[in-house]
């Protein structure tokens, strides 16, 4: 199957298929399920992380998976939504620790 008759089948646009290849966007349950069902895969299987990845991060990752399907929906999306603000502010923070540090100019001195 092409990347076209991806995109038509399961209602995507090559530029929003593209941002979820690229971790860009994260496409809702619904889409995930599309996806799968029509590269014949398991939505598991689109979620794992890559085969080269450090083990811990694979074990890490199963965690969050497992401890996200127990939970309801509602509280999934608040999680979700906490952890990427969370994520935001520690990329944030990492990134003023490697500018270089401003000194203030005194007059007269």
């Amino acid at each position: 199957m092409t990347q076209e008759e991806l995109e038509e089948k399961v209602g995507l646009t090559s530029n929003y298929l593209g941002q979820i290849e690229r971790g860009w966007k994260t496409p809702s349950l619904k889409t995930l399920v599309k996806l799968a069902n029509e590269l014949g895969v398991s939505v598991d299987h689109l979620l794992r992380p890559e085969d080269n990845a450090p083990p811990e991060r694979d074990l890490l990752s199963r965690q969050w998976l497992s401890l996200i399907h127990e939970q309801p929906i509602e509280d999934v999306r608040l999680a979700m939504s906490i952890v990427k603000a969370l994520f935001r502010r520690l990329n944030a923070v990492a990134a003023e620790k490697q500018q270089p540090k401003r000194t203030k100019k005194v007059a007269g001195k």
